[in-house]
């Protein structure tokens, strides 16, 4: 029996060990996420059934506060997203190691969407400034010592996103390299 010389990669052209490593880790992140996302789905749809009013009318006597009704509202459609992110990114893995160009192009949009939530995460901490809750019987110095701690941890939280932002913009640039270029279809 005779069996067909079928190869699913193109080995005639030279393939950057970059892109692989880029797809693959975007394959197992993907899988990764999913694993997170789906059990978390049925669990919020467990406790949260959607229409059963469980997050509009509390509890008789319960204080509960709008912002955290509004995200027990969204939590579904914001886990339905996330999991689908994370099928499309497994495609977006799969299409690199093809080296097919759409995927290159939806990897740079991706890494780009990237940029633009950490730069969002980044404005937002300034501009909502959440207000401490009162501590009873604490002191001013306390207090001082908390607000220092917060801004603290706001310059932590800036230099991370600074830095994730730099290196998705690098990875940018290395995908839309004329060598990288060259490797896609």
């Amino acid at each position: 029996m005779v069996t067909p010389n079928v190869q699913l990669i193109d080995t005639r052209r030279p393939r950057s060990r970059f892109v692989d490593l880029l797809a693959w880790l975007l394959i197992g992140l993907a899988a990764c996420g999913a694993a997170i996302c789906l059990p978390q789905g049925v669990l919020v749809s467990t406790l949260f059934p959607v229409g059963a009013g469980a997050a509009a009318d509390p509890p008789p006597g319960a204080a509960v506060a709008p912002l955290l009704r509004g995200v027990v509202e969204v939590l579904p459609l914001l886990l339905d997203a996330l999991l689908a992110a994370c099928i499309a990114t497994a495609v977006f893995g799969v299409g690199l190691l093809r080296r097919r160009n759409w995927a290159r192009a939806a990897v740079v949009g991706l890494l780009g969407a990237g940029i633009v939530l950490a730069a969002a995460a980044l404005a937002g901490q300034f501009f909502f400034d959440w207000p401490l809750p009162p501590a009873s019987g604490a002191t001013p110095d306390f207090e001082a010592r908390l607000r220092w701690l917060l801004a603290v941890l706001r310059a932590f939280a800036s230099l991370c996103a600074m830095g994730i932002a730099g290196v998705l913009g690098w990875l940018i640039v290395r995908l839309r390299s004329r060598a990288i270029r060259a490797e896609f279809l």
